[in-house]
């Protein structure tokens, strides 16, 4: 009877030891919140394009499954509200590349199938101050759609994108004499549908696809510099690998750069489905870190911001379904199912 009892507590110290292993094993906290805030204004829709002038957001065009836009919405992040600005005069159109430079925002290319020609090349400029638009030198790249668009200083940048197939070439936006000149070509794989996040004087550019399949890289581009671009995998903490590759490996991502610290969220996996995943980026120290997944519906070809430090994402699709709703992130908070 003695050793049975001393064989049973033998074994209730090893359950509760193992126990103890279990849960220090998944004591890390995940962070970061996601809040919802007040509802984009127009038509739910996905594929639209934004750009920031003077803290405010601009957002217009894209398509809600059977009908291309025109309206263009500014929010007004100090006074809390959406307001109709001028709609855009040129071809309706869904997945443009956009930017703003110098106080005026720019939107050129994109899709609509419904149009004699389905790929645009045309390139239209924002004034916020005189509420107009006014049409600009074309593209200098073939008419596509899907293109990455950014501006780094007084420059924009067109690149990528497709036109009946996948591309990599990039060109760059002089506004002041308002011309195009193609510069070196993005140096990794060609790709459609690609994430780019500007940080200073540099961008980060990686996901996409190419020819059905995801892509999986990360690149940094530097205008100006002897080397525009820099492949960053080989900088990525190899302890992260499986991290980077499940935050990177995405089509429509979006992206943003909040207190030095990249992040990427919802979009396209490579199996197609919509995604709710979030990470973080530190540039660093190369280390990649999960965060709280997106709290809305899973989502795609949605719209990302910064202003005045605080993050947000909305409208998108999934399937059939187009969103107007809006979320703000916190990274560092804690989750809260309530918020």
């Amino acid at each position: 009877m003695n050793k049975l009892k001393v064989l049973l507590l033998v074994a209730a110290v090893a359950q509760l030891i193992a126990l103890s292993s279990c849960n220090n094993s998944t004591s890390t906290t995940v962070l970061g919140n996601w809040s919802r805030q007040t509802p984009f204004k127009g038509k739910p829709r996905s594929g639209a394009a934004s750009f920031i002038i003077d803290d405010k957001l601009y957002l217009g065009l894209g398509y809600n499954g059977s009908t291309y836009f025109t309206d263009f919405y500014e929010w007004d992040q100090t006074k809390g509200f959406w307001s109709s600005k001028a709609p855009f005069p040129g071809e309706r159109r869904e997945r443009s590349a956009s930017f703003s430079i110098n106080g005026k925002g720019y939107v050129g290319t994109g899709y609509n199938r419904d149009s004699l020609n389905a790929y645009l090349g045309d390139f239209w400029e924002f004034d916020p101050a005189a509420n107009t638009w006014t049409r600009k030198a074309d593209f200098l790249g073939t008419p596509r759609y899907n293109a990455i668009g950014f501006a780094i200083g007084n420059k924009g940048y067109i690149g990528t994108g497709y036109d009946g197939s996948t591309n990599g070439d990039m060109f760059e936006y002089d506004p002041n004499s308002n011309t195009w000149s193609e510069i070196e070509s993005f140096p990794g794989q060609k790709r459609e549908a690609a994430t780019v996040v500007v940080d200073g004087e540099s961008a980060y550019i990686f996901g996409g696809r190419d020819n059905g399949l995801t892509n999986l890289d990360f690149y940094k581009f530097t205008p100006g510099s002897s080397a525009i671009y820099t492949d960053l995998r080989t900088t990525t903490d190899k302890g992260w690998y499986s991290t980077f590759q499940l935050a990177v490996q995405r089509q429509y991502g979006i992206g943003f750069m909040m207190n030095n610290k990249l992040y990427v969220a919802t979009g396209t996996g490579s199996n197609n489905g919509a995604l709710k995943t979030c990470f973080e980026y530190d540039p660093s120290n190369g280390v990649w870190t999960k965060k709280t997944d997106f709290e809305g519906s899973p989502r795609t070809a949605a719209r990302g911001w910064v202003i005045g430090g605080r993050a947000f994402i909305g409208t998108g699709e999934s399937g059939s379904s187009r969103f107007d709703d809006v979320w703000e992130f916190k990274p560092n908070d804690t989750f809260d199912a309530n918020n």
